[in-house]
């Protein structure tokens, strides 16, 4: 499932990169499938329709791609820092190294 990013939880930003970074292939898929749907009517549904195609055209360039690896793990490194700098038995010490 694709996640919401969230304004103030990080952890929540490496779930949503993780789920683009390990699952894009069915998030494109259903891209595409929603810009042929042609169920679709109304300007409503031609709107979704060309959203649909435009990012899905979009996810398969190569920076796209180079930057969700890159960001997924840069959020990933900093989301374990986090964890170990707010556990109970860290000390000063261990925070600096």
């Amino acid at each position: 499932t694709v996640k919401p990013l969230s304004e103030t939880r990080w952890v929540a930003r490496v779930f949503a990169m993780r789920v683009l970074r390990y699952e894009l292939g069915p998030v494109y898929d259903a891209l595409v499938s929603l810009a042929e749907d042609t169920n679709l009517k109304g300007v409503t549904g031609t709107q979704t329709r060309a959203e649909a195609e435009a990012i899905a055209n979009k996810i398969v360039d190569f920076k796209f791609l180079a930057a969700v690896v890159i960001w997924y793990k840069v959020l990933y490194e900093v989301n374990t820092t986090n964890k170990m700098l707010q556990g109970a038995a860290l000390d000063l010490s261990e925070a600096i190294k």
